[in-house]
């Protein structure tokens, strides 16, 4: 039976965990399966090792989707039907905003400047509340944010490519580069440097002038792309369907072997050769 409870962390994703390993002295990159409690190691053994995640119970039923913070004792999390998840020192605790429609992304300047975006809709919280700025049942649907300094960027549905600064409550759309498929993932390392992916291998890049389509291993990906990361520049990698990883280098891209064929939805690090996804 399921209890009531949101698995917070990478659980509450619903990711397939790997973890990737660089050791200096090897220069063949490789992940591991940690799920479940499986590490498989380059020569192809097994041995067994504990989960780092906990789960935490939290007063909802609902899916999360996304979740992001400026300090351990300050994150948010929003998922379906609306649902906000606000952790302090204390704990989880949950609300809801003025709509009940799924929820796929925030982020924030500030604590009292986030926003959470979803299925035609934007909300964004002053310190204070959430509230609903902006509804546009004919606009897209936003599925992914990045932000660095003032500016806010979102990416979604038919390609939708659209931005927001600390100075208005609208967002602004940008011309359409791709003419077709969603845009799932969004990462960048400056304001002059942001990617773009999505379904079927799109790609996407501002080089802060504007955003031209991008191609990734010359077009060969046609798996979908839905999460990526980087620690600089060149150093990103992008992760997708069927669990293709691929890592750019700054001069181009290179498919790795996750030695799993699970959809991957997100990636994350926090130096090159500790890499999540």
């Amino acid at each position: 039976h399921r209890r009531a409870m949101t698995r917070i962390a990478v659980h509450l994703l619903c990711l397939s965990i790997l973890l990737i390993s660089a050791c200096a002295e090897d220069t063949i990159d490789h992940w591991r399966n940690t799920t479940p409690d499986l590490r498989v190691t380059s020569d192809s053994s097994i041995d067994t090792i504990s989960s780092p995640f906990n789960i935490v119970p939290v007063d909802s039923e609902n899916s999360v989707n996304a979740i992001w913070g400026l300090a351990s004792d300050d994150l948010w999390a929003v998922g379906d039907g609306g649902i906000v998840l606000h952790r302090n020192a204390a704990g989880w605790t949950s609300s809801t905003t003025e709509i009940l429609v799924q929820l796929r992304a925030l982020w924030g300047r500030s604590n009292s400047d986030i926003w959470a975006v979803g299925v035609q809709s934007w909300v964004h919280y002053d310190g204070n509340a959430w509230s609903l700025p902006v509804a546009d049942p004919k606009g897209p649907s936003l599925l992914a944010l990045w932000g660095t300094g003032d500016t806010i960027w979102g990416v979604g549905t038919s390609g939708a490519i659209m931005y927001n600064t600390s100075s208005s409550s609208v967002w602004q759309e940008m011309p359409q580069v791709m003419t077709s498929g969603d845009l799932l993932g969004l990462w960048g390392s400056s304001d002059s440097n942001i990617w773009a992916i999505g379904l079927s291998g799109a790609a996407a890049h501002y080089d802060g002038q504007g955003w031209t389509t991008a191609s990734i291993l010359n077009g060969d990906t046609q798996q979908n792309l839905r999460g990526i990361h980087g620690q600089n520049e060149s150093d990103i990698w992008v992760v997708g369907d069927a669990g293709v990883a691929l890592h750019y280098d700054g001069n181009g891209w290179s498919q790795s072997n996750t030695a799993t064929n699970a959809d991957l939805h997100a990636v994350w690090g926090n130096s090159a050769d500790s890499v999540w996804a």
